[in-house]
């Protein structure tokens, strides 16, 4: 905010100058990449070798109706992870439980990439079966609509019922022999 409250300020993206929040970070969406690449790798050649690329996503719990929740990690390992209501009917391996009554449940899905790659990326979509869910699912502030499976960025902003979550991920290229 511009101090004495005028409001949020405005500025360009640099890659295509496009009107963004400067909140946004570096880029607008639209220039972001879809995976983050590590700034750095501390690897002794020897753990390298054979090693094959590895994307990993994680959710950061921002904001929650549960204070306790708050900071907390979800881990984005399995093939596809559900955020739900916590206490509904559906549960597994790869349900994440939120306490918040204004979620449903199995409310939205996360995908990892099929194939681990630079330009792949996780996906993120709203339940479908039974239908939508009540709120709706939220990406960078902007509903996702019914059968809308979409990408998702380092740093992005996912929101379900009331609580928000940052999208954090970090891709390794497979490792190339020394010469």
């Amino acid at each position: 905010m511009i101090p004495g409250g005028a409001g949020p300020i405005d500025q360009s993206c640099p890659n295509c100058g496009q009107p963004m929040l400067a909140g946004w970070g570096a880029t607008c969406g639209r220039c972001k990449p879809k995976l983050a690449y590590p700034k750095t790798v501390m690897l002794a050649a020897s753990d390298a070798i054979g090693m094959m690329p590895l994307a990993l996503g994680w959710l950061v719990i921002t904001k929650t109706q549960a204070e306790l929740s708050r900071g907390q990690l979800i881990e984005l390992a399995g093939p596809e992870t559900v955020l739900s209501r916590s206490g509904g009917a559906v549960t597994g391996p790869h349900v994440v439980p939120i306490d918040d009554v204004f979620m449903s449940d199995s409310h939205a899905t996360i995908r990892r990439p099929a194939q681990i790659t630079a330009s792949a990326a996780f996906t993120l979509e709203d339940r479908r079966n039974p239908g939508p869910s009540k709120n709706g699912t939220w990406l960078n502030l902007r509903k996702l609509s019914p059968n809308e499976v979409a990408p998702l960025g380092d740093g992005d902003l996912v929101r379900v019922g009331t609580t928000d979550l940052i999208f954090r991920s970090l891709f390794l290229p497979a490792a190339t022999p020394s010469r």
